[in-house]
C-alpha cells in the first residue's frame, strides 16, 4: 500500500493480552521505536485478544504479545520479546541503515 506522497505504509497488528501488563507494555514500546526509527508512514493496531477473540483466532494467534506486518507482503509474525530494535528491523526487513544513521543523529 502507498500513501499520498508514494511512500510505503507500513501496517503491523499487534496483539496483547489486558490480563499481561508486560504485553500492554510493548504497544507503547513499538510506537515510541517506530516514532523513532521508521521513516515511512505506518499503522498499528492494537488488538486485546481477551476483548476481540475473535479477531485473535481469524489471525491464528499462539501467543502474546504477537505482531504481524500485513502490509507490505509477504506477512512476517514476531512473537515474544520486542525489545532489541536491530533485530526486530531485521525480522521485518526494514533497514538497518536508516537505523543506524537515525541514532547517529542522536
Amino acid at each position: 500500500m502507498k500513501t499520498d506522497s508514494n511512500q510505503t505504509l507500513y501496517v503491523f497488528k499487534l496483539f496483547v493480552s489486558s490480563k499481561t501488563p508486560s504485553s500492554l507494555l510493548t504497544g507503547e514500546q513499538l510506537k515510541k521505536i517506530f516514532e523513532r526509527y521508521l521513516s515511512s508512514p505506518y499503522q498499528l493496531e492494537i488488538i486485546d485478544i481477551v476483548s476481540s477473540p475473535e479477531t485473535a483466532f481469524q489471525y491464528a494467534v499462539v501467543a502474546v504479545p504477537m505482531l504481524i506486518l500485513v502490509s507490505p507482503e509477504p506477512k512476517v509474525t514476531i512473537i515474544g520479546n520486542m525489545d532489541d530494535t536491530e533485530k526486530l528491523f531485521a525480522a521485518l526487513r526494514l533497514s538497518l541503515d536508516s537505523l543506524r544513521s537515525n541514532n547517529d543523529e542522536q
